[in-house]
């Protein structure tokens, strides 16, 4: 009965500190609603050197994204990895290394557009 309880206890602490101890990235939106992620593309890329993100083209780096997002992960590449899952309507992604990878854009989806030279994902925008 005590190794039970005991047991137990390990897996309720084992469970709170991995869910504790995400890494997390905040891409806020500015006053006029808009946010561009590009930070959080270089900041996981400084923090973790052996990830390496092609952006094809590059100036897709600097896409406008119409909502804020907090992403978490384990790694730097999983927590960048599950912010370009959470816009796969506007991010195609290909692995091509163990940490490579080159992002294009979704353009079969209507959330990903170019208005006035700009990528614009999950925006509303004038045509």
């Amino acid at each position: 009965m005590v190794g039970g309880a005991a047991g137990a206890l390990v897996g309720l602490f084992t469970s709170w500190y991995f869910a504790t101890s995400l890494l997390e990235y905040e891409v806020n939106v500015n006053e006029d609603g808009w946010a561009q992620p590009g930070s959080l593309f270089e900041y996981v890329e400084k923090k973790d050197p052996t990830l390496k993100l092609d952006f094809r083209p590059t100036s897709l780096k600097q896409t406008w994204v119409c909502e804020y997002k907090l992403s978490q992960g384990e790694t730097w590449r999983l927590l960048v990895l599950s912010y370009l899952d959470a816009y796969r309507d506007c991010f195609d992604v290909t692995r091509r290394g163990e940490s490579s990878y080159v992002i294009s854009p979704n353009m079969r989806s209507s959330q990903m557009e170019i208005s006035q030279g700009a990528y614009m994902c999950k925006c509303q925008t004038a045509k």
